[in-house]
């Protein structure tokens, strides 16, 4: 017989109509973008990107969940917080990235200057004496 409801449920929508294929790749869009959205809330706490790395977890959490009750592959709102959390992700890494930067410019204007060649090492063992 043919259901004739359909599938209540993403994941197992997207594992009828995809296979299995599908479905690992959904699930290993959503693992890694926890993943990015768990460092980014454990690295970003002193910083004003915080409160937004926290609610945009939740917001894909819920969405995540919310998935296993309604077939919501399809919506934006399911793949907007997934996107912004990368985007965010890609805005951290500029902002460290810059960061360091400026603290090797830094370090490099205070660090006096060598003038002089660097000094080779002596060779190891030296020169040997006739026997």
């Amino acid at each position: 017989p043919i259901l004739m409801g359909g599938v209540h449920n993403m994941y197992l929508k997207v594992l009828f109509e995809a296979g299995l294929p599908g479905l690992i790749g959904v699930l290993v869009i959503q693992l890694a973008t926890f993943r990015c959205a768990f460092r980014l809330v454990i690295h970003s706490r002193d910083t004003a990107l915080y409160p937004v790395a926290v609610g945009l977890t939740g917001a894909a959490a819920g969405a995540c969940f919310y998935a296993l009750f309604a077939p919501i592959l399809f919506q934006r709102y399911f793949w907007l917080p997934i996107g912004m959390i990368w985007c965010l992700w890609a805005l951290r890494r500029e902002e460290l990235r810059r960061q360091s930067a400026a603290v090797v410019a830094e370090a490099q204007a205070v660090a006096p200057r060598r003038t002089a060649a660097p000094r080779s090492a002596p060779a190891i063992g030296g020169p040997t004496a006739p026997g």
